[in-house]
């Protein structure tokens, strides 16, 4: 396969990003009754996956010891 090159996938790079911004404007401005009388909704939904998905599952590093192991402090 050929290499084009950098200066050809920047290019490339460049072109696809304004196709969806210019895309991504001309929605926004078409459909902005619609998205805005759906932001409540999103907020409410956010709330949830946030604590589904933000919290890391609450992997605590302290409880990894051995039943085993004592904490004591050195007399120095």
């Amino acid at each position: 396969m050929y290499d084009f090159g950098q200066g050809w996938r920047r290019f490339v790079s460049f072109t696809m990003m304004a196709v969806f911004l210019f895309g991504l404007a001309l929605l926004a401005s078409q459909h902005l009754q619609h998205i805005v009388g759906m932001l409540p909704y999103v907020l409410l939904l956010a709330c949830p996956l946030m604590h589904l998905f933000g919290h890391g599952h609450h992997h605590h590093s302290h409880d990894n010891h051995s039943p085993n192991d004592t904490h004591q402090k050195s007399s120095a």
